[in-house]
């Protein structure tokens, strides 16, 4: 800072720079009017002027005065971050007792804070210090510790208090590198030396805001940030505002930036009115207390009616004293909210359920193409084009995409974080992704794309794909040329008619695999960022994998076990071209440090989610192998049969390139989801709208499969050529699991069945062509066309629908139409398909389908949840560490991997 603001000393005189001053001035003069609690908004003079002059402090205390009176303006808002202001802010608050700090852009409708207040902390071993010591103080038991709980940044998408090391430029970096979107009401933002935001952090802070939807942006010293980060939840306990409790705990005072709605809706007493409503409003008549609430009555444990309580806590709360001490107002609202959402009384304490459960108009995704100030019809060769996106009511953007409606959107937020991503591939160095806000009534706020066509411009093409915490929501091709009208093509869209998104948890990442501008595109996405890689420079890598395994002779003598010649060089081989495959999808992305960062962030991401748009448009990823590129002369690391329950190859010594492992592959340590777009919709050239396993209606739970506890089977009169007995033992398995069998030797006896409404449809099929060269699949003797295959063959109008295990010959080979037959059963009203990409003899297909049936029915049975993506997980490990030929690597699992059992 400069000027006498920054300078002088209390007492001591140094010259006026009265241009500077009377400058000042005018911008006072505009508020004269000025009344009200809310933060004057003060728009200076040119900053050029303030910055580098000397302003007599007293001198424009007495001309604030003069203009306001006796009575001090209670909070400043600086309109700018321009050079010059930081001495203006600190002149209004230490000579005129103003609270000062830089205005923040509404972004966002205010969101309820949550009590106990959330402070999120990255993982990283930077904040473990500060981590253990807030943990510790929480273990205390005090009423201010129990007005907290510290949550990890990375695990969640929304808190109170975002903790992060740095100034903003830094934060910046690491929030854009997280594996998820996050909302934080609050930014704190810990570092060393000065703490302002000058101009050459602004766009930093506009940007963190951005990602955010953050209310309030903090800048305060690290130094024992632990101890006046308690002392901030002291203060706010006895309902001060987040400015006056963060310039009375931090020292040396800390640098704001505000929404001024925070103020508001951090406080305290806004919290406790929201919990008397949502007692006055609640559906239940009674509240289970877990412990002692002191309302003037005083409520031991036990049971008591909601409507009684509801009018004791409002007439506590009006009391003069109710916050004075943070063991009274403060911990009895958070426990009566705690118990409130405990005992099932309200589904979110915060606000009344009632008025926003109605349903809102239909919110479509809209897209406006602009060329500076014109809308253009077709592209034009190198000119410079503008896109903006957004959800909101029709007939608003030029184009108009698929529905997004409010059930889409979890239920228990008043409004959701959305990433929108954006690739055109000859006319962008990569992706960019934005976010979006979208409340749960009106418009989402817009982002905006810009690109360039070339000169020699015949066609365009890009995408636009929209996610919920890297789930995939839905995806556009935007396309045009010179000759060809701008157009807006649905490719993908979850269904306007499933639940939410509430039940599920966040993808780690997701990929979307499709062919633009003549060429096979890959754009991976996790968190804030994504990266695009070519399929064509990958399809050598991509052949040999297939063909690799979907040739392997598996009734030969060196496949007959694990351990085997045939198994051992198989394993090896797909390490060393998935080690390959890996790296190369692994080159695309920034070299800087924050690019390779985030690398570290998309690698170790689990679950993720595979969107792919056609049929040539392929990427085993479940043979990506994060290890070292093993040697030719590597061997099967020895941990891997030692330790039977590994289940990765963390803190393995033998992670290097002289040992090959089966946990190097991703289909063995993460769980995969594949989704396809409809084939049978293909009336646009390449795309249709579809999302495979999103099914439901509104009576049933979307996240949980239906309880499997009987299987319809098809089996092929070749699966027990060679060895009979494996078919019979793999009924009695299923069997003696606890399931009710039906076995069926014809394709008319299975569609009767089907109509019955099984849960699990089991195929051990033989695939074949007939005289028409159509691939067919048989069971009984009798084999059925896969145009033939239907609803009526797969569910019978269930929802969810059922799963289905085809397994057995080749029922998922990309490289020809085999795929169809997963699809097909896809669209038949499945809820997840599971397939194989290789020639999996009878032998094989019925203990793998055992062994299938099996883990699904151990995973009823644990008393948590578990996830079919899980299942498949295990059904692979399981199996190789059977000793038993690597089969398993060949399973496919279509639909939504995160369906319960």
């Amino acid at each position: 800072m400069t000027g006498a603001l920054a300078a002088a000393a209390p007492g001591e005189e140094l010259p006026t720079d009265t241009a500077a001053c009377e400058a000042v001035l005018p911008s006072l003069t505009d508020y004269a009017s000025f009344e009200g609690r809310d933060p004057l908004r003060w728009a200076p003079p040119d900053p050029a002027v303030v910055a580098g002059s000397n302003l007599d402090a007293r001198w424009l205390a007495d001309e604030w005065v003069s203009v306001f009176g006796t009575s001090a303006v209670r909070r400043i808002a600086l309109t700018s971050f321009e050079s010059g202001l930081q001495s203006t802010a600190e002149a209004f608050r230490a000579h005129l007792g103003a609270n000062t700090y830089y205005g923040l852009p509404t972004l966002s409708p205010a969101e309820d804070w949550e009590w106990p207040l959330r402070i999120a902390i990255p993982r990283h071993s930077q904040y473990e210090n500060l981590r253990g010591k807030l943990e510790n103080f929480i273990l205390q038991g005090t009423p201010v510790a129990r007005l907290i709980t510290v949550i990890t940044a990375e695990d969640v998408n929304t808190a109170d208090f975002l903790v992060l090391w740095g100034p903003p430029v830094q934060a910046l970096e690491e929030i854009e590198t997280m594996p998820t979107t996050i909302r934080a009401h609050c930014l704190m933002l810990l570092q060393d030396g000065e703490l302002e935001f000058p101009e050459a952090q602004s766009r930093a802070v506009a940007r963190a805001q951005q990602r955010t939807l953050a209310k309030a942006v903090v800048a305060a010293n690290r130094s024992q940030a632990e101890s006046w980060l308690i002392s901030l939840i002291f203060e706010l306990s006895h309902n001060r505002d987040l400015d006056d409790a963060l310039n009375s705990v931090v020292k040396p005072l800390p640098a704001l930036c505000l929404d001024s709605s925070v103020l508001k809706i951090a406080r305290l007493d806004h919290f406790a009115e929201k919990v008397s409503q949502s007692l006055e409003t609640a559906p239940k008549k009674w509240i289970t207390f877990d412990d002692v609430v002191d309302l003037g009555v005083k409520f031991s444990k036990g049971t008591f009616g909601v409507r009684y309580v509801s009018s004791l806590l409002r007439a506590a709360l009006q009391s003069a004293g109710a916050f004075l001490h943070e063991s009274g107002g403060a911990f009895t609202t958070v426990n009566i909210a705690r118990s409130a959402k405990n005992s099932g009384v309200t589904r979110a304490h915060q606000r009344a359920a009632a008025p926003v459960r109605k349903r809102q108009p239909e919110r479509i995704t809209q897209v406006t193409i602009r060329e500076g100030i014109n809308e253009p019809a077709t592209f034009e060769p190198g000119r410079h084009y503008q896109v903006s996106a957004w959800i909101g009511a029709a007939q608003q953007g030029a184009f108009h995409g698929l529905a997004l409606r409010q059930e889409m959107l979890p239920g228990e937020e008043e409004g959701h974080l959305l990433t929108v991503t954006f690739f055109a591939p000859l006319a962008m160095n990569g992706p960019v992704v934005e976010t979006i806000y979208l409340p749960r009534v009106g418009d989402s706020t817009r982002c905006a794309f810009s690109f360039e066509t070339g000169t020699d411009l015949t066609r365009w093409e890009g995408r636009l794909t929209i996610a919920y915490l890297n789930r995939i929501l839905q995806t556009y091709l935007l396309s045009g040329g010179v000759d060809e009208p701008i157009a807006l093509h649905p490719e993908m869209a979850t269904q306007p008619d499933w639940q939410g998104l509430d039940g599920q948890t966040a993808y780690g990442a997701s990929l979307v695999l499709n062919k633009m501008q003549r060429t096979r595109v890959g754009v991976a996405q996790a968190g804030y960022r994504a990266l695009a890689f070519s399929l064509d420079g990958l399809a050598k890598e991509i052949e040999q994998i297939e063909m690799k395994i979907d040739t392997s002779t598996w009734e030969a003598g060196e496949f007959q076990d694990a351990q085997a010649a045939g198994s051992l060089m198989l394993l090896h081989y797909l390490a060393k071209h998935g080690a390959q495959l890996l790296n190369a999808v692994k080159a695309y992305a920034p070299s800087d440090a924050a690019g390779q960062t985030w690398l570290k962030t998309l690698l170790a991401s689990d679950p993720i989610q595979v969107v792919a748009a056609n049929l040539d448009a392929r990427l085993p990823i479940e043979f990506f192998y994060a290890n070292p590129y093993p040697k030719d002369k590597a061997v099967l690391c020895p941990v891997w049969t030692a330790e039977t329950a590994r289940e990765s190859c963390d803190g393995c010594p033998n992670r290097d390139s002289d040992h090959f492992c089966p946990l190097g592959f991703w289909s063995l340590t993460k769980t995969i989801e594949w989704h396809d777009f409809e084939a049978a919709k293909q009336k646009l050239p390449q795309f249709a709208p579809r999302a495979f396993a999103i099914e439901g209606d509104a009576k049933s739970r979307r996240d949980r499969l239906a309880k499997i506890d009987r299987v319809l089977i098809g089996i092929s009169e070749k699966a027990g050529e060679v060895e009979p007995k494996r078919i019979g033992e793999l009924i009695e398995s299923i069997e003696q699991a606890g399931l009710k069998t039906v076995v069926v030797k014809s394709w008319d006896q299975w569609k009767t069945h089907a109509k019955e409404g099984f849960p699990l449809l089991l195929l051990v099929p033989h695939s074949l062509t007939n005289a028409f060269e159509e691939e067919c699949i048989e069971i009984g003797g009798e084999s059925l066309s896969g145009g033939l295959i239907a609803a009526e063959y797969v569910a019978n109008g269930n929802k969810p629908g059922p799963v289905v295990l085809l397994l057995g010959c080749n029922t998922d080979n990309l490289g020809i139409s085999f795929r169809s037959f997963s699809t097909k059963f896809m669209l038949g009203g499945s809820a997840i398909v599971v397939s194989t990409v290789a020639h999996i003899l009878g032998r094989h297909a019925a203990p793998l389908a055992a062994a299938m049936v099996r883990e699904i029915v151990a995973a009823q049975s644990r008393p948590e949840p578990v996830t079919f993506g899980r299942v498949m997980r295990d059904v692979r490990r399981n199996w190789l560490r059977g000793n038993l030929p690597p089969v398993s690597l060949g399973l496919k699992c279509y639909g939504d991997a995160r369906w319960r059992l």
